[in-house]
């Protein structure tokens, strides 16, 4: 079954080892280790017309629901293996992808690639040229796809839907602020430039009261992740909410997270921050990195010095970062008992906020992505609030809804990427290359971008090359 931690470890590997990839150096000076490339170069000598790519409707309707219950079921099988693989357990790694959950992606992909390639390619056909799928055609496709979705279980459904929602929230947002005029956006240059701090620091406070407040409202996935990741035992975790019920009443709140200390909050912290480094964030953001050190390393054909330099810093960087969030918060307890304030709602908040805006800790490239994921986390927090502490109407089936809507505007975000400059592009280039491998897409012939002659280009892994 699809994890959502593991799929996020998958994105912001990926994304890690494409920025590896490019920091490579090209010659032999430091090479240590020569592979073999496995990777066969794809061939794209596609014909202009969009009638010849598939022959028919029927067969592309055929070789695209084909294709997506493959990549379905290899991605599933994927993230199902990889974590036991990890952990060492073999024989559950090789059981792990034939469940009827893992049949059900399959199939949702298969419908996902047959509705929107199928769609796509009747509309260039019926357009008799290349031009942007319809909207009414593309809300359409988001529709049969949000309905698709019912095949999957609860949990997956969510994560897709809430993982959709906040990706098209981001290229909305990049599409409004690159329709503005030059004057308006160079006015709000200084808060775009640090939007994924603040998008981190919003969605970090929203986890954390939700973490020490109130933990049924997080994702089990990642409510697991927080409680084996975080430095502490559940036992001491889950005897913050007592704080604000009154059931606890110790002479300091920070005795909750570290009962025994005779020399002070300041020795503790310091003991905590190394005991953390060392045996949970270190280990946590090896195996992480482990990934696109490999990728990288088949992809070059080579392991380098500069690879593993690139590797050791990186892990080192991510571990720091992880560490300091888990002091800022435990500090903003010891802060709070010192100055006699109150268990209030600030408390949660105020630590969420501190450990939130460390994300500068990390590198550029990977600020939005965690904040994104943050983000994401903290829209289920609040669905799941809205859903279990409202008496307000909560609408049946909106999951499904939020999927077609989010599909809907990645689908438009796909559609102008590749009609758009690398610069005003709504979508990041690895979701770019990643959309390319499973969708078709249209290319410059000319390489020019700007002359508007483009043409169809098959999907990475069509198996309607071979008929």
């Amino acid at each position: 079954m699809l994890n959502p931690d593991w799929t996020y470890n998958y994105l912001s590997g990926a994304q890690s080892a494409v920025n590896l990839h490019a920091v490579l150096p090209d010659d032999d000076a430091d090479t240590i280790l020569s592979v073999a490339s496995f990777e066969s170069e794809l061939k794209e000598e596609l014909p202009v017309a969009p009638e010849s790519v598939y022959k028919s409707t029927y067969r592309c309707l055929l070789g695209n629901i084909t294709d997506g219950f493959l990549v379905g079921a290899t991605t599933a099988g994927l993230f199902s293996v990889f974590p036991f693989l990890v952990r060492g357990k073999l024989k559950d790694a090789a059981k792990a992808p034939f469940n009827s959950g893992n049949l059900k992606i399959s199939i949702f992909f298969g419908l996902l690639l047959g509705i929107y390639n199928t769609g796509r390619f009747h509309v260039r056909v019926s357009l008799n040229g290349h031009k942007p799928t319809q909207r009414v055609l593309r809300a359409m496709v988001a529709i049969g796809i949000g309905y698709s979705a019912a095949l999957l279980s609860n949990r997956i459904r969510k994560f897709i839907a809430l993982f959709l929602l906040s990706r098209a929230i981001e290229t909305k947002s990049k599409d409004i602020h690159r329709r503005l005029s030059p004057e308006t956006q160079a006015k709000l240059a200084p808060l775009t430039a640090h939007a994924d701090i603040a998008l981190a620091t919003v969605s970090m406070a929203v986890n954390s009261s939700a973490w020490i407040m109130s933990p049924d409202l997080l994702d089990k996935s990642y409510l697991r992740f927080l409680d084996s990741n975080c430095g502490y035992t559940v036992a001491q975790l889950r005897q913050t909410p007592k704080l604000f019920t009154g059931e606890l009443k110790p002479s300091r709140y920070c005795e909750i997270l570290h009962p025994h200390a005779p020399h002070g909050c300041l020795v503790e912290q310091g003991k905590f921050a190394v005991r953390h480094y060392f045996t949970d964030s270190l280990k946590f953001y090896y195996k992480l990195y482990a990934i696109p050190l490999l990728i990288a390393t088949i992809k070059k054909r080579k392991l380098t010095i500069t690879a593993l330099k690139y590797f050791v810093q990186r892990t080192a960087q991510s571990a720091a970062f992880f560490t300091s969030g888990g002091l800022v918060m435990t500090s903003v307890f010891c802060i709070f008992s010192g100055l006699g304030l109150s268990a209030s709602p600030a408390l949660p908040i105020a630590s969420g906020m501190s450990a939130g805006m460390l994300v500068c800790i990390e590198p550029k490239s990977r600020r939005l992505e965690l904040g994104l994921y943050l983000f994401t986390q903290a829209m289920h927090a609040a669905a799941m609030f809205y859903a279990t502490r409202t008496a307000w109407w909560y609408p049946p089936g909106a999951d499904l809804l939020a999927i077609a809507i989010g599909f809907y505007q990645l689908a438009a975000a796909y559609e102008s990427s590749q009609h758009d400059t690398e610069e005003n592009q709504l979508l990041r280039p690895f979701y770019v290359s990643t959309l390319k491998k499973v969708f078709d897409y249209e290319e410059p012939e000319t390489g020019d971008i700007s002359k508007k002659k483009f043409q169809d280009r098959l999907h990475a892994w069509s198996v309607s090359k071979f008929f």
